[in-house]
């Protein structure tokens, strides 16, 4: 007996064929491609799917403390620029491991973009008004004293 033939209602099928009524009965049932486990218990094959690898989170947590770090120490501006950078790195491999972005890799992203946005504008803020700075210095230092 061929069981390709019969649907799981009884109904001839030949393999996705329309039925009399003009309703096709093939719902994926196919015993030849099921291991003799799930042949007894339909639900083997469901739970099997269900008992999927969970996705690594180590580099997304990585990700998500790092940004936020590189935000709150924006002030320090070297070290904001690499936990920035790293943040955005480990962002990047989280989505590589996991296949797809998690809450926790988006935020790391994003906190790492706008750390390093902040620490990379403070570096070149600094550069820029170096002159001026050393300048309103010496003024200072000209009108109230040494501060040090």
């Amino acid at each position: 007996m061929n069981y390709n033939q019969f649907d799981p209602n009884g109904q001839n099928n030949q393999n996705g064929q329309n039925n009399p009524n003009g309703q096709n009965t093939d719902n994926g049932y196919n015993p030849e491609n099921m291991s003799l486990n799930s042949m007894y218990d339909p639900y083997n094959d469901l739970y099997r799917q269900g008992m999927q690898q969970k996705p690594n989170l180590g580099f997304s947590i990585a990700s998500m403390v790092l940004g936020i770090f590189s935000l709150v120490c924006c002030c320090i501006t070297y070290a904001a620029l690499i936990t920035s950078i790293l943040a955005i790195v480990f962002s990047v491999v989280a989505k590589i491991k996991n296949e797809r972005f998690d809450g926790m890799a988006i935020a790391g992203l994003v906190c790492g973009i706008i750390g390093c946005v902040l620490a990379a504008s403070d570096i070149i803020l600094s550069a820029v008004f170096s002159e001026y700075l050393a300048e309103l210095e010496k003024e200072l230092e000209a009108t109230y004293g040494t501060y040090r």
